[in-house]
């Protein structure tokens, strides 16, 4: 009887690669055939793993690549901008959730979406480089305990509860381009001691709860509301706000250290802003201001004072009356002046 060697061989090696993947299957770590081809199928979702171990699939939502995970041994790790050819464009949700062993991270420009809790609990991080591409970061770097300090380059508008919990974190620097800090950004990051701001923002929410290393707290120009900022600031002493300022919802509750707070004129309300600021011992309130009853609870001590009218913007309003009423005295008499030579 022959034997075809040929076939033989080939069903031996199907059999080979049935009996790993299959047994496979029993082992999470181990589950995945390193070739460039299928690492899994799951939710009807095909995952590849590419020659330098990072995970990708297509999954619709963007036009080009999502990353959604890293199988290598490196801790430094910078995602790729394209992989076999084709544009690398998002990050999965999860994709590097709980990782031990990446110690620094690059995201380039072609990432334009970075899924829910993507680097959520990775331990080791110190270090992440961003680039403007992405737009809105939601939930991405909250429980990350050794991360240090986080620039937002120009291009990222939006963050939201992004980096709760990084208990590491001493500075943070915004960019021109970030218009809106979302509830809980940085709520629980208790090392923080420098904000390095910029002009664009214009709201600031539940952000920086718990940040006791804050001894003094500027609120750059243009922020128009304040809702719950800087809640338990127990080590901030004084309270920078800007003229641009018209609500402050909440937001100062807690410092108790707090000892003096400037108001500016232009402020329309106060909400519940300054329960148990227990150092907070006086406090001119603008005249028009509208104040919460509560606003000041738990400040046993202090003294309240309304303010007047601010002499400086009197003395605006008097000059551009002065400069108004003598632009049209000039142009009456220019009218005259030629209204006479032309009768001449």
């Amino acid at each position: 009887m022959m034997i075809n060697v040929k076939r033989t061989v080939t069903m031996i090696a199907a059999a080979a690669v049935f009996f790993v993947c299959g047994a496979s299957t029993v082992c999470a770590d181990s589950q995945y055939i390193d070739n460039d081809k299928v690492y899994s199928k799951e939710d009807e979702k095909t995952i590849y793993i590419s020659s330098d171990k990072f995970l990708y699939n297509f999954d619709g939502n963007v036009a080009g690549v999502t990353v959604c995970g890293y199988a290598g041994s490196l801790t430094d790790i910078a995602i790729p901008e394209e992989i076999n050819g084709r544009a690398v464009a998002a990050i999965d949700k999860d994709a590097f959730a709980g990782n031990k062993k990446i110690t620094s991270l690059t995201v380039p420009s072609c990432i334009v979406d970075i899924g829910d809790g993507a680097f959520n609990g990775c331990t080791s991080l110190e270090k992440v480089t961003l680039s403007g591409g992405t737009q809105i970061l939601d939930n991405v770097f909250c429980d990350c305990p050794k991360l240090k300090e986080i620039v937002f380059p120009y291009g990222i508008s939006e963050i939201n509860n992004s980096f709760r919990n990084c208990t590491a974190l001493s500075r943070v620097k915004f960019s021109r381009g970030v218009s809106k800090l979302g509830d809980g950004s940085f709520n629980g990051c208790i090392s923080i001691e420098k904000i390095e701001w910029s002009t664009g923002l214009y709201y600031l929410g539940d952000v920086f709860d718990g940040s006791t290393m804050l001894s003094k707290i500027h609120i750059p120009k243009g922020i128009v509301i304040i809702d719950g900022a800087f809640d338990d600031c127990s080590f901030a002493e004084v309270l920078e706000l800007p003229d641009s300022l018209l609500y402050i919802n909440s937001g100062f509750s807690g410092c108790t250290a707090l000892r003096s707070v400037n108001l500016p004129d232009g402020l329309v309300y106060i909400g519940k802003a300054f329960g148990e600021c227990t150092s907070l011992k006086d406090i001119k309130i603008p005249s028009g201001t509208n104040v919460d009853e509560d606003a000041f609870e738990g400040c046993n001590d202090i003294v309240i004072k309304k303010s007047g009218i601010n002499a400086a913007w009197v003395v605006t309003i008097v000059i551009a009356s002065l400069l108004f009423a003598a632009c049209l005295i000039y142009t009456f008499i220019k009218a005259k002046i030629s209204e006479n030579t032309r009768n001449k």
